[in-house]
């Protein structure tokens, strides 16, 4: 595939393909970081006699629409010296690296200032915030790869 440096093929082992047949074992996913647009790479794929066929695809790259965001096992008082254990939500398919819960206390301004994102340990105002970082999702992707018999007949 072209464009690797923004795209991956992600497969469990070597495909097999029967003539005439579909497989549906190839999955592109688009690597972190990678901006919201629409791509045209090209897929080669090589037969074990050796020949070679290619194909121009379309792959539209969309921010993933994420729903049901916030932070549960946070009261709006919390006493000190009682746990807590706060737990984001709605974040279950960006994975551990793809969101994290920012702290903030409340100075004497009324201001607030970012602490980072360790539980706070001492007495004062606090504001917790659920910070998404970019994430993206490949939609309108169709991969079909079919080798015709006369195809491999031609070789």
């Amino acid at each position: 595939m072209s464009d690797t440096d923004k795209f991956e093929i992600n497969i469990s082992s070597q495909p097999t393909i029967g003539i005439g047949a579909t497989n549906t074992d190839f999955k592109i996913k688009a690597k972190t970081g990678l901006s919201a647009g629409t791509y045209t790479p090209t897929i080669t794929v090589t037969d074990e006699n050796g020949k070679t066929y290619t194909a121009t695809v379309t792959l539209k790259v969309e921010q993933k629409q994420l729903t049901g965001l916030g932070i549960s096992g946070l009261d709006s008082t919390w006493v000190y010296g009682t746990t807590k254990t706060p737990t984001a939500t709605g974040v279950d398919d960006l994975g551990a690296d793809g969101y994290e819960i920012i702290y903030s206390k409340k100075d004497s301004s009324g201001n607030y200032a970012n602490i980072g994102n360790k539980l706070p340990i001492l007495v004062g105002e606090y504001k917790a915030t659920l910070s998404v970082k970019k994430i993206q999702i490949i939609q309108q992707v169709k991969l079909v790869l079919i080798l015709k018999s006369h195809q491999l007949l031609h070789q």
